[in-house]
């Protein structure tokens, strides 16, 4: 899968604009999500603030780590399922104003760094 182009979750999500993968755990971390589905599945419209705890924003990249696989190529505009991922928010990192535009683990996966459109870097523990 290439880097970027993350789409996950069946149909749930379009796309992405923040994204980590911790080194040391392999567990994936996202900032918020564009606030629409895919028109096929608008019954999941109700789940999406539950399962994700934000209803409106924007992710736009995503980086995977290695042991996650897609079940089919990816294109721009179209959801795909990615197997074995979680969706049950461990922690919810709360600050940015507006959308958050990157997020990062450091090497040894102990911290997390983000930024956002405010234009401010905030680093997590």
């Amino acid at each position: 899968m290439e880097r970027g182009q993350g789409i996950f979750m069946g149909h749930l999500l379009d796309a992405f604009e923040g994204k980590a993968a911790n080194p040391r755990t392999g567990r994936i971390t996202l900032g918020t999500l564009y606030d629409y589905l895919d028109e096929q599945i608008g019954q999941d419209e109700a789940v999406y603030p539950q399962k994700f705890g934000n209803e409106h924003g924007s992710i736009t990249l995503i980086e995977w780590a290695e042991w996650r696989t897609a079940d089919a190529p990816l294109s721009p505009g179209k959801a795909r399922r990615i197997t074995d991922v979680e969706v049950t928010p461990l922690h919810i990192l709360t600050g940015h104003r507006g959308h958050v535009d990157d997020v990062v683990f450091s090497p040894d996966g102990a911290r997390i760094a983000s930024c956002g459109e405010d234009m401010t870097v905030r680093l997590w523990d």
